[in-house]
């Protein structure tokens, strides 16, 4: 079988068409019908693997080599078979607990993925903010130096592997699906930006991984509407915020009139500069800022 057939069959379901048309002769002598009752196999990529396997010239058609190959896929099917099973019985041990269930309530997070993020991650109070977590997972950008030249790196390979190879497959999933409108949304502006296509996953995975910490350090599960909520109240606060300023602008106050300690109090904080911001907020939306949730140019 030549590598674009192989390749075809990796694309698809590679141990289930292999186990079953293991040479390009049966691949023929099947046809597109038959291939397409193979799961996750369309019309279109049947008819693709038809034609590729009717233009091979492997020489590998025999009959040994056919049911060497039949063999070792069902062995693997098998194998796939136990480990799913493997992975069923780790989320069993686990979705009584209120973590992993919320975990597993993020678009793009499935019950595996919330076992391993959760046996991985284990008591979230040890991460004092989200940009902790994320240095622990090994995913908060690298700054390499070599002489005079300096560049960033996307990661580096420090932290939890585990952690970075799951976010990455549910990274992927919510971008290919789109159902988690906070990672797509990020992907999208990176990549008008010009972003290199990993550089963008990679601060994807990084507003995951904060958006993990915010649900699971606030016992909440995920809304994907959150972030555009709290953009919208913090545009109406910031709103009001102004606007006694700009009543009171121009207006001045004789502080040594006989007043109440409340009225002197408002008058004061009506001609007072406005103080900084409170604590960043520990929720889902804690990464709204241009640095963390990966607009920046280093990243």
């Amino acid at each position: 079988m030549n590598r674009l057939l192989r390749r075809s069959f990796l694309l698809l379901n590679p141990r289930l068409g292999l186990s079953q048309y293991p040479t390009p002769d049966q691949v023929l002598e099947a046809g597109p019908e038959a291939l397409t009752e193979i799961p996750y196999v369309t019309e279109k990529k049947a008819t693709r693997i038809v034609e590729t396997a009717r233009t091979s010239v492997a020489s590998q058609t025999d009959e040994d080599t056919a049911l060497t190959l039949s063999l070792t896929a069902e062995d693997l099917l098998r194998l796939e078979k136990r480990i799913d099973r493997l992975k069923e019985r780790l989320w069993n041990r686990v979705r009584d607990r209120r973590a992993p269930r919320l975990l597993a309530s993020i678009e793009g997070i499935g019950k595996w993925s919330a076992a391993v993020l959760y046996c991985e991650i284990g008591d979230i109070t040890r991460f004092s903010s989200a940009k902790k977590l994320i240095a622990y997972a090994g995913l908060d950008p690298q700054r390499e130096e070599s002489g005079d030249i300096a560049r960033e790196k996307t990661t580096g390979k420090q932290g939890n592997a585990h952690i970075r190879s799951v976010l990455y497959g549910c990274v992927t999933a919510a971008i290919r699906n789109s159902t988690n409108p906070p990672v797509r949304d990020l992907y999208d502006r990176l990549k008008e930006r010009g972003k290199h296509q990993k550089v963008a996953e990679v601060a994807c995975m990084r507003k995951l991984l904060a958006i993990v910490y915010g649900c699971w350090s606030n016992n909440e599960r995920f809304d994907p509407t959150y972030e555009k909520r709290l953009k919208v109240r913090q545009a109406e606060k910031k709103s009001a915020a102004d606007s006694p300023r700009e009543e009171n602008a121009g207006k001045s106050f004789d502080m040594s009139a006989p007043v109440s300690r409340k009225e002197a109090k408002k008058r004061r904080k009506a001609t007072s500069p406005e103080k900084g911001a409170g604590p960043p907020a520990r929720g889902q939306g804690a990464f709204l800022d241009e640095h963390h949730n990966g607009d920046s140019a280093s990243e």
